[in-house]
């Protein structure tokens, strides 16, 4: 009898803290990353090109370049690495300069600036 006490108290102890648990909110901070909670796919199953996931060149971050006097430079955009010629986020990468990256989206230049942590240089 004494066992059979022990027993349901512990059971009373245990249940008790999981019905007191309180609910915790998630909210997702994308620091300049795709939304991995945003679907790939629209509701007729085509797949999502990532030019329509990102819609604007205020939404690239140019991070550094490595500037060649020879032609051979390169570009950290949103943390991938890039050369004229290539494209990110179906922004073509036009020039590359000691100062400054030039892309262009439908017809359309964006020159961005190296972004130095909550200022633009």
């Amino acid at each position: 009898m004494n066992q059979f006490i022990w027993i349901l108290i512990f059971l009373l102890l245990t249940s008790s803290s999981a019905f007191g648990q309180i609910e915790q909110s998630f909210n997702y901070e994308d620091k300049g990353r795709r939304d991995p909670f945003l679907s790939l796919v629209d509701k007729d199953g085509n797949y999502l090109l990532e030019t329509e996931l990102l819609y604007s060149s205020s939404e690239l971050q140019l991070s550094g370049i490595l500037w060649d006097p020879q032609g051979k430079s390169s570009a950290l955009i949103n943390n991938q690495v890039v050369k004229v010629g290539e494209s990110i986020f179906g922004f073509v990468i036009k020039d590359i300069t000691k100062e400054s990256v030039i892309v262009s989206k439908d017809d359309q230049e964006f020159i961005l600036k190296v972004f130095v942590e909550g200022k633009e240089q």
